[in-house]
């Protein structure tokens, strides 16, 4: 504890390494009020630097910096863009959801993925209908993160939908639909 006032110094000077090695440090010390000196490393240049940033934001439970987290879902870097949703689902910013759920169109199958189990953490009920829409996608991976959004979020009003894939002429999703019922 006596180290808090050197690393908050530390947390402030330009060196990227250094402010984020303190500012992981104060975040594992529970040190809060520093949050808003880290959410300012959520606009550096530097990819590493704003993905530390949000996991030390995770870890401080920073929900005052879900309006700059949420920016961070138009990142260009991907990793970034995850973790984006994995912070703002840990820190359970609902508001954050109509954001999170354009996420759903993007290419990356491993940001999509984070953003069916950041919908599910949040309870998205309210995104039921479109996770409905999603069984009849011609992408497969598609189909498939619809049938594991109302499985997570317990949507029975899905199962005629998930029943009509057990006819699904992808050998996979017919198991995973069967799985779901």
């Amino acid at each position: 504890k006596e180290a808090i006032p050197d690393l908050r110094k530390m947390a402030r000077i330009d060196e990227p390494r250094a402010r984020r090695s303190a500012n992981w440090a104060l975040a594992r010390l529970g040190v809060g009020a520093v949050a808003p000196e880290v959410a300012k490393d959520l606009s550096d240049k530097d990819p590493n630097i704003r993905y530390i940033a949000l996991l030390v934001l995770t870890e401080m439970g920073a929900k005052g910096s879900i309006p700059e987290i949420t920016r961070l879902l138009a990142d260009k870097t991907d990793y970034v863009r995850e973790h984006a949703v994995g912070t703002l689902a840990a820190l359970g910013a609902r508001e954050a959801i109509p954001e999170i759920v354009k996420l759903l169109k993007e290419p990356e199958h491993n940001l999509r993925e984070r953003v069916v189990k950041a919908l599910i953490r949040l309870d998205a009920k309210e995104i039921v209908p479109q996770a409905i829409k999603m069984l009849s996608d011609p992408d497969d991976d598609v189909r498939r993160e619809g049938i594991s959004i109302l499985l997570g979020l317990g949507a029975r009003e899905a199962i005629p939908d998930i029943v009509r894939l057990l006819k699904d002429p992808e050998r996979t999703l017919r198991t995973v639909a069967a799985h779901a019922l």
